[in-house]
């Protein structure tokens, strides 16, 4: 027997019959697991309840706005491709707290090794143009 948890009018998922007041950790892994198999709503409800948890896991590491931005988006493209893998033996808060800190890493490590880039290129590109003379 499937019951329904309905977050706003127009999102209404079909969920095994779990009481969130009671098990907020076995609805939230049915919300999950709804999601593997393909749920969109399920997936608009993980990204309802948890996208502002991400942001905020990912804000200590932001060089920037925009990149914190693009650090997210990454994060939740990576939860949902690897959400299969998720066990339900940890809370789904959990879990993404996990995922966010991994892209977070590793949006920190490529925007060090660009900024690196830079930091050389910069001052070698000023003084090949002081020392470069006009052929003509």
């Amino acid at each position: 027997m499937a019951g329904t948890f309905s977050s706003s009018a127009t999102v209404i998922l079909e969920l095994p019959r779990v009481d969130p007041m009671t098990d907020g950790a076995a609805f939230e892994r049915s919300i999950a697991w709804a999601a593997v198999s393909g749920n969109r709503d399920a997936v608009s409800e993980l990204f309802r309840r948890y996208d502002g948890f991400v942001r905020a896991v990912i804000l200590p590491y932001e060089p920037t706005r925009a990149d914190a931005e693009d650090w997210a988006q990454h994060t939740w493209c990576a939860a949902l491709r690897g959400l299969h893998t998720y066990r339900g033996v940890a809370k789904v808060r959990t879990w993404l707290y996990q995922v966010a800190v991994n892209q977070a890493k590793q949006g920190l490590r490529v925007w060090r090794r660009h900024e690196s880039v830079r930091a050389i290129a910069q001052p070698l590109a000023a003084s090949t143009r002081a020392t470069c003379e006009p052929l003509v």
